[in-house]
């Protein structure tokens, strides 16, 4: 009941005369109040029809007024909604309550529990917001540890770190024990991960203290075996993180016991003359490197010979010098050590590098003879490459294409290769597909192919269709992976009609049912970008056929609605999307599904004026994901196009620009939201930035309103007149007329 009618019904039946004098308040003086012993003549009407008077404040609400009045009815329908055990949607509630007032509501006592309450089950949110509490002063230890592994686990270690260094703030004082040397490991090694080698130290420095004297921190036999890990691998870590920090007799007696779980002297002879060489020590360390040289072993793959290289520069005089003793040494040892392949793969590509490539070719066909490799099969394609032998280059791209259609291991050689003089490369080994196409069936299409690709690469189109429409024609087994390889390599390329024919060979070749879903979302796909909707959405629909329950089908559908601009029915299908899967809350996917479809209903909300539906959306976005920085900068720039909100606004975009400094959008945002804050210098700053990394029409259109605040036409009317530019070429009537009027206004 309103608190006003309750005053009155009080008055009413208190038996007490109140006299209403002029000072009294208005609603009081707006009603008649009997005197003692008489009833209330009847109203002709209804006492409480008239409306209630508007209530004036002394002075007008701040933002943080209207912010702290929103938390407080959020987390009164928080509360109902938990007596009636809708703890979902209580929930939400309670992440928006503290988004718009954060002192009001414990994230600890309130979402975080909730979220990871079972009947709930919202675990993926309850982490975002104890990382948030937790960035924020939380103070357990067993949450801290938990949410610092959780942050590791998702690649941010930085963020990781700082928790970690708070727990050990809060437990220095206490007795050390092995969970405690645990985490000094964790921390170390995120401190190497985020190259400070110096920090890392201090941390491993305790740890080497428990290994050493494990009876100091209360740690058993067995927990010492846990600690060091499977061959004293842990060891090992901290050898090559006091390596990096210069703290050399910790390296060497690291790197000793790590040797003691799985004893090899030749290893850590070698790890020893790494430790020198970072001393600087050449002598000694020459003198360790050399026991590992002459044991053959393999185990450090090529990196003795890149320290022997190193060191062989120290010495000599030029590095002319040093590449001479390199190819000295290695030949020796190569002679003494004919089965070590690793060996042989760093001397075949120093022979190459040196401009020996018939002696490295060579070795590196030697090589192959025993076992494939890629590295291999790249140090070949490089000396034909240089040596402009088409012949053999085109007999190894045979060999290649057979096991590696799309050319992908050969890494960026594939463009070299279309670039070298001037494609007359790619000319040759075309002409030598065409001669070749008489012998053998197979060897032919796999040359076709090969061709093909390089052509695409190219971008000579007309070639790539017509070698890949030969490779179809030769090969005598059909490859569906091959097809779809190459649907997604002319999507790429943006040519669209040729993407949907490989894709549709794909699924005419393609026997396991279970990939057809994939392939027909894949040419639905390529249908739509070709302006293809009803058969892009037939295509869909066809892969919900063969699995109803297709996540990215279901979504698909609203996705090719919105970008054939049938907004109405992408609407209703985004709604049906959420209705269906939305309750879905322990599927990492479907939650970026749900988010997507949320920013892109935001959209067609603003398409249809509802700017509360859109602002609900983007709002339900960050219910869920607390710290996204696109729904930061979308919801702000509302805000801000509308001219509300504009200190939230403004703090929320910062934090985009901030995540995403490059993001043209996001400076646009800032840029407007401080001009509606009349911060017009600022704006020009922010949207002069903008505007030198997009020809963007809004974010000139702007910058010309921006300058026209700072007095300066000229500048306006550029920007203006660009903007109009990019309107007309986009056919946006309402935005050439809006521009055209400034224009018009400016000259007058």
């Amino acid at each position: 009941m309103p608190r006003i009618l309750l005053g009155l019904l009080l008055l009413l039946v208190s038996g007490k005369i109140w006299s209403v004098s002029a000072t009294a308040p208005r609603f009081l003086r707006a009603a008649e109040v009997a005197p003692v012993g008489e009833h209330p003549p009847e109203p002709g009407s209804d006492l409480f029809e008239e409306s209630p008077l508007p209530l004036i404040t002394r002075r007008p609400r701040t933002a943080d007024d209207v912010d702290a009045l929103h938390a407080t009815a959020l987390l009164a329908h928080a509360r109902m909604l938990m007596q009636r055990g809708d703890l979902g949607n209580a929930l939400r509630r309670y992440q928006r309550a503290w988004r718009y007032n954060p002192a009001a509501v414990d994230i600890m006592e309130r979402i975080v529990p909730l979220a990871f309450q079972s009947s709930v089950n919202r675990k993926a949110e309850g982490y975002r917001y104890a990382v948030i509490a937790a960035d924020r002063g939380l103070s357990d230890p067993q949450l801290l540890t938990q949410l610092a592994v959780h942050l590791t686990r998702n690649n941010q270690p930085r963020r990781a770190l700082r928790l970690y260094d708070r727990l050990w703030k809060i437990q220095q004082n206490k007795a050390p024990h092995l969970r405690w040397v645990v985490q000094h490991v964790e921390m170390g090694r995120l401190c190497l991960l985020l190259r400070d080698p110096a920090r890392a130290v201090g941390y491993f420095e305790v740890v080497r203290k428990a290994i050493k004297d494990p009876d100091q921190f209360s740690i058993s036999e067995s927990q010492l075996k846990r600690l060091l890990g499977t061959k004293n691998a842990t060891c090992l870590l901290l050898a090559n993180g006091f390596l990096r920090g210069r703290q050399f007799a910790a390296a060497l007696e690291m790197f000793e016991k790590a040797d003691a779980g799985q004893p090899n002297p030749a290893l850590l002879a070698f790890r020893r003359a790494r430790v020198e060489a970072v001393r600087e020590n050449v002598e000694a360390a020459m003198q360790q490197l050399e026991q590992y040289l002459q044991s053959g072993e393999t185990a450090a793959g090529t990196g003795p010979y890149t320290l022997l290289h190193r060191l062989l520069r120290t010495m000599a005089d030029d590095d002319r010098q040093a590449q001479e003793r390199l190819q000295e040494r290695l030949e020796t040892l190569y002679k003494n050590q004919s089965e070590n392949s690793v060996l042989g793969t760093f001397l075949a590509e120093h022979r190459r590098s040196q401009g020996r490539l018939e002696e490295a070719e060579s070795l590196f066909q030697a090589l192959r003879e025993r076992q494939s490799s890629a590295e291999l099969n790249r140090g070949l394609v490089n000396i034909y490459l240089k040596q402009a032998d088409t012949e053999r280059l085109y007999a190894m791209l045979v060999e290649i294409v057979a096991d590696d259609p799309q050319l992908a291991s050969l890494s960026g050689l594939p463009q070299q290769i279309v670039e070298r003089d001037e494609g007359d490369v790619l000319d040759g080994l075309i002409e030598h597909t065409t001669q070749d196409l008489s012998d053998d069936a197979e060897t032919a299409a796999h040359g076709a192919q090969a061709v093909a690709v390089l052509a695409a690469i190219a971008k000579r189109f007309d070639a790539a269709d017509h070698w890949f429409a030969t490779a179809r024609r030769l090969g005598a087994t059909q490859s569906a992976t091959l097809y779809s390889n190459w649907g997604r390599r002319m999507y790429q390329a943006g040519r669209f009609p040729q993407a949907v024919d490989a894709f549709r060979g794909a699924l005419q070749i393609q026997t396991k049912q279970d990939n057809h879903p994939l392939l027909y979302l894949l040419m639905a796909d390529a249908l739509v970008a070709n302006q293809q909707l009803e058969a892009a959405l037939d295509a869909v629909r066809k892969a919900k056929a063969l699995k109803p329950d297709h996540v990215v089908a279901h979504s698909q559908i609203p996705w090719i609605l919105y970008r054939g601009k049938r907004f109405a029915d992408a609407k209703r299908q985004y709604l049906a999307f959420l209705d269906k899967f939305d309750s879905q809350v322990d599927n990492e996917q479907i939650r970026r599904i749900c988010r997507q479809a949320r920013f892109i209903l935001s959209t067609l909300s603003l398409r249809e004026g509802n700017f509360p539906e859109a602002e609900r959306w983007l709002e339900e976005v960050l219910d869920e994901f607390p710290e996204d920085v696109g729904a930061f900068n979308d919801l702000g720039y509302l805000w801000a196009d509308r001219d509300i909100h504009l200190q939230r606004a403004l703090m929320m975009i910062q934090r985009a620009v901030a995540a995403e400094p490059d993001n043209t959008a996001y400076r646009d945002s800032l840029g407007w939201v401080y001009y509606r804050l009349g911060r017009y210098a600022d704006a020009v700053r922010e949207l002069e930035k903008a505007a030198g990394q997009t020809a963007d029409g809004v974010i000139l259109d702007h910058l010309g309103d921006a300058y026209s605040k700072l007095q300066q036409p000229d500048k306006a009317q550029a920007a203006w007149r660009r903007a109009l530019a990019v309107f007309e070429e986009q056919d946006d009537t309402q935005q050439v007329e809006s521009v055209r009027t400034k224009i018009q206004n400016t000259d007058s």
